[in-house]
């Protein structure tokens, strides 16, 4: 019989990074999914990416590959406000960590829709 894994949450979580770091990446890969999804939706080439997103064509071959630790927190919300998304951010408190933890949704009415 194999041993059950139990995650704590996210891989992120479940390789021993730090709680903070384990969020950081977290939220990053998230944005990193709506990003890559918006590029094949559209069916965009690496050229066409590159120009909608303000991103080198490198680096969408990057994103598009999911190298997460490519892409600040910061860029990634930049090019996703360059798609025309807005954000709203919620904070709410982890007892067990005492630390933030954050939860973006994504509103909008397109086609692209994130659970």
């Amino acid at each position: 019989m194999d041993a059950e894994h139990v995650t704590k949450g996210s891989i992120f979580d479940d390789i021993g990074l730090d709680p903070s770091e384990a969020a950081n990446l977290k939220l990053r890969a998230q944005l990193l999914y709506i990003v890559r999804k918006i590029i094949k939706i559209k069916g965009m080439k690496q050229q066409e990416a590159s120009e909608f997103f303000g991103i080198t064509r490198p680096q969408v071959s990057e994103l598009v590959n999911g190298k997460v630790s490519r892409f600040s927190l910061d860029k990634l919300v930049l090019m996703l406000t360059r798609a025309g998304y807005a954000f709203e951010v919620n904070l709410s408190r982890v007892p067990e960590l005492e630390l933030p933890f954050t939860q973006v949704t994504l509103k909008d009415d397109r086609e692209l829709q994130i659970a």
